[in-house]
């Protein structure tokens, strides 16, 4: 295996990791994932219009006050274009002041948001869009030709949901009347209002351009904006939805993890995301004091990968020993501090999707040992890269370099920086590494396993699976679907080159006085959806 990072090409323009995480790394905690980019695939055929959430506590909500958020922040790099954000914060606050035509719920499932519903044709090439009635913050009525606009410009620009809306042939989708378009597909997506629901395809209107004067159809308006420090948001007043409970909206920008924590235990902020698993053991899980834990389980995976393409990782023996090798349940206790739970190599676990029908995979280090020697590679020295770019990253690195001793692996550990673990020089490079992701089957291999994937950590390149995922995207029916796509995890699992070891949760806190908090897969807290929040 090569010593050094390897070259390879970048990602598509605008969705390098860099790029992802820039302003963010500081904190210790990964905001914006590649593989939140669909969930599920829950629905399937005919979209109806539905509830897109509602508060979820046993308090009686009241309305009024300022909540006030502490985010990880991006610092200069933040923006207030909602169809390109690159941090978590960009995220939060386009979600306040524009939506999306769909919306993930908080099991992953796209529910209405600017749409009413969406129809399959005789094939799933072909689509019925049909909007709802709804108005922008300057009081233009919502129609096709903004979504048209939209659709265009993100593609031109190759912004962040390019990939997301690739499918969609605007040369041959047209506007039906002021309020539904047909849109036509290049080829058959069973599942559109999951692409349509990716997390930067916010609606803008037509010919927009001034996003210094933020003009969307969000539940708030904005009213100051500075980069890397705060945001001040205030309630609209004309919102077509269930108005926010509370009057206005502070979102903080505060890199660092401690100065959020000690924000939120001063009473300076109200919640806050990506707090550290030994913070989290200190409020608990009870909640019954001033601060409550708000924990998402299985959110994420903290994989550790191998490249196919490596000299020594291209023996199918080797990438099944070193699996063998890690000992997942000592691994999520000493990493995360138990917040999380194992893996079994594929990602998307608790969505539909997943196949959760394959066995576990266990530690068994004398099987991993014999492999080796079957393969030529007995006494096997790798170095693996990791970093403190991810909360419980490094101590997962540390913890799998004692384990793979039993099976007579020596992993030599290659610490770096974390404002340097994403950039050109390591990321998507390195043989042996460390990452995070998140989202469903079908979301992850759109993004890490295709031939245009943006983010192919482990190389995967097998023109037939390839394929066959394909087709399998057109299956309208979604447990027809999901049957087919159980199916093709099997060869990730036997001859893939991730080691999912753990999920880690999401893991943030906000007062007890906060009511409304519904925890999301997708996202820390609750995916941002602060309209169902509430101050007590």
């Amino acid at each position: 295996m090569t010593d050094q990072p390897r070259p390879t090409t970048d990602p598509a323009p605008g969705l390098t990791r860099r790029r992802v995480l820039q302003g963010s790394l500081s904190a210790g905690g990964l905001i914006l994932l590649p593989g939140v980019l669909a969930a599920c695939g829950g629905g399937g055929g005919a979209v109806k219009s539905g509830a897109t959430g509602s508060p979820a506590s046993t308090a009686t909500p009241s309305r009024g006050g300022r909540l006030r958020v502490g985010h990880v922040g991006g610092g200069t790099a933040e923006t207030l274009d909602p169809n390109s954000g690159i941090v978590g914060i960009d995220v939060a606050r386009a979600r306040q002041l524009y939506e999306l035509l769909f919306d993930f719920d908080a099991k992953g499932v796209p529910q209405p948001r600017l749409a009413v519903s969406l129809e399959p044709g005789a094939r799933p090439d072909r689509w019925t869009l049909t909007l709802r009635d709804a108005a922008f913050h300057g009081g233009e009525p919502l129609t096709a030709d903004d979504v048209l606009y939209t659709w265009r410009r993100i593609r031109g620009k190759a912004l962040q949901s390019a990939n997301a809306i690739a499918a969609i042939d605007l040369k041959r989708t047209r506007k039906a009347s002021a309020t539904q378009i047909d849109v036509v597909l290049s080829r058959p997506i069973g599942d559109l209002a999951s692409l349509l629901a990716h997390r930067a395809s916010f609606i803008i209107p037509a010919d927009f351009d001034d996003f210094a004067k933020p003009n969307g159809t969000g539940p708030f308006t904005l009213v100051s904006f500075k980069s890397g420090e705060r945001s001040l948001m205030r309630r609209n007043a004309d919102y077509w939805g269930e108005a926010p409970y509370v009057d206005e909206l502070e979102q903080i920008s505060i890199p660092d993890t401690t100065a959020r924590y000690n924000a939120l235990q001063g009473g300076q902020v109200d919640a806050i995301e990506a707090i550290e698993f030994a913070q989290a053991r200190q409020i608990g899980d009870a909640g019954n004091g001033p601060v409550k834990l708000v924990r998402t389980p299985n959110a994420s995976a903290l994989p550790t990968y191998m490249r196919l393409d490596d000299d020594v990782f291209a023996d199918q023996r080797v990438r099944t020993a070193m699996r063998l090798a890690v000992d997942r349940e000592q691994s999520v206790q000493a990493a995360l501090l138990g917040y999380g739970s194992i893996g079994n190599d594929l990602f998307g676990k608790g969505y539909p999707s997943y196949a959760d029908e394959l066995p576990q995979r266990a530690y068994d280090p004398e099987q991993a040992r014999s492999l080796l020697k079957a393969a030529g590679q007995e006494g096997l020295t790798v170095k693996l890269y990791t970093s403190r770019a991810v909360p419980g990253m490094q101590e997962a690195a540390t913890a799998y370099k004692q384990q793979a001793q039993a099976a007579g692996i020596t992993i030599d550990l290659q610490s770096v920086p974390a404002a340097d673990y994403y950039s050109e020089r390591y990321y998507l490079k390195v043989a042996f590494g460390q990452d995070q992701w998140s989202g469903s089957f079908e979301s992850t291999t759109l993004d890490g396993l295709l031939p245009d994937s943006g983010f192919n950590i482990t190389a995967w390149d097998d023109g037939v699976w390839q394929r066959r995922f394909v087709e399998a995207q057109s299956i309208v029916d979604a447990d027809e679907r999901n049957t087919v796509y159980q199916e093709l995890q099997q060869p990730l699992y036997d001859d893939g080159g991730l080691i999912v070891w753990g999920y880690v949760d999401f893991l943030d806190a906000a007062s007890s006085k906060v009511g409304g908090i519904v925890p999301s897969p997708l996202f820390n807290l609750g995916y941002y959806e602060f309209r169902s929040w509430w101050l007590g």
